[in-house]
């Protein structure tokens, strides 16, 4: 293994992000009840240089992050577009042989703080899901659902740091998709 998951982006393939993107987009819509983002002001996300996209809530599958990274909100992606931007997944999906290129061909990259410091450098934007796999665990099915943010700090002083702006997502019925 050549560690690519500890640059920024260091794999990306456009033809193999756009076909993804073109799957998604045809495949979800018939499986989920999805629907287009709600952008608050999507000239001025367009106008930012860089952020930090911080998705919420992760659920079981974090299919809210998977489809950011895949570029499915048509919207979304012409304020923020995929090839701009790193998404921050946990290193042991770096483990997993073809999850790992899927990964690595569609911009992501290790979670840590050196690896999104690179990515921040070299001028991409990040998504990540700041809950991680703790939040992953508690999602339950049901009218509530629950949120890790308390110690979930690092996200806001990688933008403090770095001096861009933390653009907060939140996908409604994330937890609601699976039984866990």
């Amino acid at each position: 293994v050549d560690r690519s998951e500890y640059r920024p982006a260091p794999r990306r393939s456009g033809a193999f992000s756009r076909r993804a993107r073109a799957f998604f987009r045809a495949a979800i819509p018939r499986l989920f009840d999805v629907r287009a983002a709600v952008l608050e002001d999507p000239e001025k996300l367009a106008s930012c240089r860089q952020c930090i996209l911080a998705v919420h809530p992760h659920g079981v599958l974090s299919l809210d992050h998977l489809l950011t990274v895949a570029g499915f909100d048509e919207a979304l992606e012409r304020a923020l577009p995929q090839s701009e931007r790193s998404a921050l997944s946990a290193g042991v999906l770096f483990k997993i042989p073809f999850v790992r290129e899927l990964g690595l061909w569609t911009g992501c990259v290790d979670a840590g703080r050196p690896t999104a410091d690179a990515c921040l450098r070299a001028g991409l934007s990040l998504s990540v899901v700041p809950g991680g796999e703790r939040e992953q665990l508690l999602a339950q099915r049901g009218p509530l659902e629950c949120l890790v943010l308390r110690e979930r700090k690092g996200f806001v002083k990688l933008a403090l740091r770095h001096g861009v702006p933390l653009v907060p997502s939140y996908c409604f019925g994330e937890a609601q998709l699976y039984d866990q």
